[in-house]
């Protein structure tokens, strides 16, 4: 009887569970999902599906054409489906119950007739640029700057977290598009789709002041969120060093990001031997400086998706520096008879500030989207510099002068934008945009009684349209806008009109073959630094002063690109040509016994390069080497000549990976100086392991070429100066870094918009 009812129960208790199972079946819907194409060769694609009001509910990678979806209830689901090779696939559907979903992709030709491969990646031409799609293996290194050094236009320092185009520029990094702030660090290289670097940009970032960029597209509905990472690294013995964190955190609508690090130098020496002749009179000196630093830096940033179409980010960032420096020198003065010298400098910068920022973008249902941004800036920036410089006489007492500069300034600055871009159509893309600009500096002198003010205040409103389109084999990019710039220094005001132009035409003459062909003309106020009228040497020889009457230079470059691949092998050939009109640039002239350093617009300046680069990858090495032979010339002077030789490499082999970079230029000129480099400019070189996923160690030398040496030899009229430079400390000086980090996989990740500031 006992074991009755025990059956009796367990039969019960199973009938229950079947019915919650079968009624938590019966709550999921599944969609059985077939994907056709006119060409019958689909090979990969990735599928998202959003609810009704946008949110991610599911993303996978599919390899074959019949697939299912599990959906956790009736709805309204926006599915999309993309797949290299075909234009894009969506569909907006209100499912009630199981069904079934045919899915037909359309061969984009103009995609496949570009499509190129190098090593492990695969590319197609732009206007502009190329976009580059990863290898699964660098997909799957954890590591979004290991997946980035794939490429074989971008140079990528992996452990030190820095990007860079193979012309040595650092780009600005955008994410879908959008302006970055919370850094490449947090993406998961397992949801890049694509990544895009621009080498010619449009009107709009050639204001701002970019030559390049890398715009980084990530898959939709990208899962894990939670990200935080702790970083430090130091010199060994202590010099150079920095520790702090990044983190973001949220949820599919909301979302809190930041970091916030502290840096400092400790004794960073350099050592200068100097000769300087002023008419009958001469110096020489040998000095030794060192300088300390403590600062720290951050940001705190705030994103929100109130709905599918809108989306809102504010930011604010910090920080603050203090940095002392001072020089011991002795030496002789020679004037009518030798005498002893010897001096000393201190100097103390107290520089820092804060910003907030605003945007916000609205998406129409046909893809156009119009932006909007605002941001406040104040900034200060303090210098004491004091110099005392004592001279003895044979059989005479010493003589001392004290020569002392000590200004404060603090700079005001906003700025707005608004700006429109179309979807790509069967006529091509359009962007249009307007930014207006208002810096106000205020310096103050606290030499004199009373102090001494200068203001300096500057407006730019600037206005651009870019159009793209493709014809086959070609791609045209052209862009141009107007902008007004106006100059209130001193009380004396300037205005001027100038336009702004970039335009880009690549042809691509094969599969593996392309030339491209890009013209610019830019606009560049001078910097305010340049137009205030203070002294700011404590050199009695020497005085620094701005010129408040320059007005912008305009730039213009003309660049003509081949390129050239193989299977392992990248070539790329290239020739540049510059002019600047009102040359802004170092002038020089002689008042008694004073030599004046300051500034002037003098007439054009012009140069020319030609240059190759080459990126060869065999297997887990990757090597980018360039050489460019560069022809300059300044108003009023002859061609001078440099070359510039670079090149770095990284190498992956188990959990170790090596990277290393050096880069050399002969000689450097400026109107009345010439430096020329005894050493290799960078000479850098880096172990990394990694014995577990989230932990990095690295061990390297900043600078493995000897001592850094530089020497400069200025000359005008009767001014005559050499300065030769070693930097001592950072020379042969290990430094190791630890790093440690954790994605977690949350739900989803809000991509960030707003301006890396």
């Amino acid at each position: 009887m006992y074991k009755v009812k025990n059956i009796d129960s367990l039969l019960k208790m199973l009938i229950f569970l079947y019915a919650v199972l079968a009624g938590e079946a019966h709550s999921l819907i599944r969609v059985d999902c077939r994907i056709t194409t006119d060409d019958g060769s689909f090979t990969t694609g990735n599928i998202s599906v959003s609810d009704s009001v946008g949110s991610p509910v599911q993303s996978l990678s599919v390899s074959v054409p019949d697939f299912s979806l599990t959906l956790p209830g009736a709805g309204s689901y926006g599915i999309s489906v993309n797949a290299l090779g075909y234009k894009d696939w969506e569909r907006q559907l209100t499912l009630t119950g199981d069904t079934t979903l045919d899915i037909r992709l359309v061969t984009n030709s103009r995609m496949l007739q570009e499509l190129t491969v190098t090593g492990n990646t695969s590319s197609r031409t732009t206007a502009t640029g190329e976009v580059f799609r990863l290898s699964r293996q660098a997909k799957a290194s954890g590591d979004p700057y290991m997946a980035l050094s794939e490429i074989p236009i971008l140079d990528v320092n992996v452990a030190n977290q820095s990007i860079r185009t193979r012309d040595g520029s650092s780009p600005l990094i955008l994410i879908d598009g959008k302006y970055l702030n919370s850094g490449v660090n947090p993406i998961d290289p397992r949801f890049i789709e694509s990544v895009e670097v621009m080498e010619v940009t449009n009107a709009k970032y050639l204001q701002m002041g970019f030559s390049s960029i890398v715009n980084i597209t990530l898959k939709r509905d990208v899962p894990s969120y939670t990200y935080v990472e702790a970083r430090t690294r130091h010199d060994i013995p202590p010099r150079e060093g920095f520790g702090g964190a990044n983190f973001e955190f949220g949820t599919p609508r909301f979302a809190v990001s930041g970091n916030l690090f502290g840096k400092y130098l400790h004794k960073d020496k350099v050592i200068s031997t100097t000769e300087e002749r002023l008419g009958d009179n001469s110096k020489e000196s040998h000095a030794s400086g060192l300088s300390d630093m403590l600062g720290w830096d951050g940001y705190l940033m705030m994103k929100w998706i109130p709905t599918k179409d809108n989306y809102f980010a504010a930011t604010v960032k910090g920080k603050d520096g203090h940095t002392d420096q001072s020089v011991t020198a002795t030496g002789f003065y020679n004037s009518t008879s030798v005498e002893n010298l010897s001096s000393t400098q201190k100097n103390r910068i107290v520089d820092g500030g804060m910003l907030a920022a605003a945007y916000y973008e609205h998406t129409f249902s046909n893809k156009d989207q119009l932006t909007s941004y605002f941001h406040y800036n104040r900034g200060f920036y303090d210098e004491d510099n004091r110099n005392d410089e004592t001279i003895t006489e044979p059989d005479e007492e010493e003589e001392t002068s004290v020569y002392w500069n000590f200004q404060k300034s603090v700079r005001d600055q906003y700025v707005a934008s608004v700006d429109y871009n179309s979807s790509e159509r069967r006529f091509g893309s359009l962007s249009a945009g307007n930014e207006y600009r208002y810096t106000r500096d205020r310096v103050r002198s606290l030499v004199t009684e009373p102090n001494e003010r200068r203001r300096l205040i500057q407006q730019s409103n600037y206005t651009y349209i870019s159009y793209n389109h493709n014809w086959e084999r070609v791609y045209m990019m052209l862009s141009a806008g107007i902008q007004y710039m106006d100059i209130n220094a001193e009380n004396a005001r300037t205005g001027w009109w100038r336009p702004r132009i970039s335009g880009s035409v690549t042809w691509r003459l094969g599969k593996d073959r392309k030339i491209r062909g890009s013209y610019t003309m830019n606009n560049s106020l001078p910097p305010s630094a340049y137009m205030q009228r203070f002294n700011t040497s404590v050199d009695p020889w020497v005085r620094i002063e701005g010129n408040p009457y320059l007005v912008p230079m305009r730039i213009q470059t003309v660049r003509l690109n081949y390129d050239k691949s193989f299977s392992k092998i990248r070539l790329n050939g290239y020739g540049v040509y510059r002019r600047k009109s009102d040359m802004i640039e170092s002038y020089i002239r002689n008042e008694e016994n004073v030599s004046v350093h300051t500034y002037r617009n003098n007439g054009v300046y012009h140069s020319y390069s030609i240059g190759v680069s080459a990126t060869v990858r065999f297997g887990s090495l990757k090597i980018m080497a360039n050489v460019e032979s560069l022809n300059e010339r300044y108003q009023g002077q002859g061609y001078r000549h440099s070359f510039i030789l670079g090149g770095n490499g990284i190498w992956t082999f188990g959990k170790f990976f090596i990277y290393a970079d050096i880069n050399w230029r002969n000689r450097d000129y400026s109107p009345y100086s010439i430096t020329r480099y005894r050493n290799p400019l960078t000479a850098h070189i880096q172990l990394t392991w990694r014995p577990v996923k989230p932990l990095q160690l690295t061990l390297g030398l900043p600078y493995f070429w000897g001592v850094r040496r530089m020497v400069t030899t200025t000359e005008k009229g009767e001014y005559f100066k050499m300065s030769d430079i070693r930097y001592k400390s950072e020379s042969l000086r290990p430094w190791i870094l630890i790093s440690w980090t954790l994605r977690k996989n949350a739900k989803y990740k809000i991509a960030d918009k707003i301006p890396n500031l």
